[in-house]
């Protein structure tokens, strides 16, 4: 959907054009296990508070120093997938090699 807005400036702006999308359903063309997908879709799926209280617990586990990726999939009983999957969704974690860090 795309539509016309009137900018806040008043009569000296310029219209923008805005738009919106609307989806129930997508289709995405992946190969992959399922058990894979259901993962990852458990952590894409988290609400946002839920999700902020994870990370939460990561970054007080792995510190200012981070930890070797293994060491926390085990402490929070992850999957190295799962744990991967919170990394890409989160902005406040990186991969540095084999550990995860805190992003600067």
């Amino acid at each position: 959907e795309t539509k016309w807005t009137m900018p806040d400036q008043g009569v000296g702006g310029k219209p923008e054009k805005m738009y919106k999308a609307y989806y129930s359903t997508f289709n995405i063309n992946i190969s992959c296990p399922i058990t894979e997908m259901s993962e990852v879709f458990t952590i894409a799926s988290l609400s946002e508070e839920e999700f902020a209280r994870l990370e939460k617990q990561i970054a007080e586990f792995i510190g200012d120093e981070g930890k070797f990726s293994s060491i926390v999939a085990e402490h929070f009983n992850l999957s190295n997938l799962s744990l991967k999957s919170i990394v890409k969704r989160s902005n406040n974690f990186v991969y540095k090699g084999m550990k995860i860090e805190r992003r600067r």
